[in-house]
């Protein structure tokens, strides 16, 4: 494999060392420097390194320094590089099998001559898994939409007052409710219809739970709604369904729609209430408002949407 290594003079010698071992192994190793241990700065060496790998003139490439940890940074300055910082055998395995490092960091400072070999030996010869990892490491060169956490948003102000009401869902506002959602997440519309919508209008209210909705100036901007525990527990029930019209969050709707739900569950005498959602990155706006609102997590079913997607289970105690 060709491998390009370079250090500052703080990983020089463990530089030799490692040069020796790697051409030992039948590698095909370029040095690019430094040379002796007169002090500098390491940017330029990592960025060297970097890239000479993102360029594909080489297949791997290692940095060194005290504690490995600029040099990671300063590599990852280059496109196409993925440095991993790992000072030991597990970082260096998941590195390479979950993230594709091409780019190995390493400190001289922390890990011993014997160690780093060993660290090497590894990171090389293990391959990337691929699968849902690939999609993620994608990502990393294309970074999709990153949502800000509305927790981030409202730091250092009092969260906005809602200044709309909140009644009971009739039948009439179906297609609205199916349209927020839909509007949310397209993919969820269908089974929207089959849990909120199914035989809504014969009985006067969905049959799997109660629904509230928010109106501001008669129009409908939000919707949130509750259910028995799937268990049959007593004094346990799920919040579902809990959805803003978008461009319209961050405005007290969601907190308000919650507000409400909550007081007319600990009406009927509910003592805990869960909600789920998912961890994909579309999420954390959700996560972070739960988190807000005195829900802690409490348990995970992994891969449950899809392969890398898991639903996280959040629960409050009522009082």
């Amino acid at each position: 494999m060709k491998v390009a290594i370079g250090a500052d003079h703080a990983g020089v010698r463990l530089k030799r060392m490692l040069i020796r071992s790697l051409t030992r192994a039948g590698h095909d190793v370029t040095d690019f420097g430094v040379f002796d241990e007169e002090m500098v700065d390491y940017p330029a060496v990592c960025a060297a390194v970097g890239r000479a790998v993102a360029e594909g003139r080489f297949e791997r490439g290692i940095v060194l320094g005290g504690s490995g940890q600029g040099e990671q940074i300063a590599a990852n300055k280059v496109p196409g590089v993925r440095a991993a910082l790992c000072n030991d055998l597990y970082l260096a395995r998941l590195s390479r099998e979950h993230n594709d490092a091409n780019v190995l960091a390493m400190g001289a400072f922390v890990v011993g001559a014997d160690l780093a070999a060993e660290i090497v030996t590894l990171w090389l010869a293990t391959a990337f898994e691929g699968g849902r990892h690939a999609r993620r490491v994608g990502q990393l060169e294309s970074p999709p939409a990153w949502p800000v956490p509305s927790s981030a948003m409202s730091a250092g102000r009092p969260d906005p007052v809602f200044a709309g009401t909140i009644r009971d869902m009739t039948s009439d506002d179906l297609p609205i409710v199916l349209d927020i959602v839909a509007a949310n997440d397209a993919e969820l519309r269908p089974v929207a219809e089959e849990e909120i919508g199914a035989g809504f209008p014969a009985v006067g209210r969905p049959p799997f739970g109660r629904y509230i909705v928010a109106e501001i100036g008669g129009e409908i901007v939000g919707v949130v709604g509750w259910i028995p525990d799937h268990f049959d527990v007593p004094h346990v029930n799920w919040l579902v369904w809990g959805y803003v019209r978008p461009g319209l969050q961050r405005n007290g709707i969601g907190a308000a729609l919650f507000d409400a739900a909550e007081a007319r569950l600990v009406e009927q005498g509910i003592r805990k209430v869960y909600l789920d959602v998912g961890n994909a990155v579309t999420h954390e706006s959700a996560i972070a408002f739960h988190r807000k609102r005195g829900y802690t997590r409490e348990g995970v079913l992994t891969d449950f949407w899809q392969d890398g997607e898991d639903m996280l289970i959040f629960g409050k105690h009522m009082r």
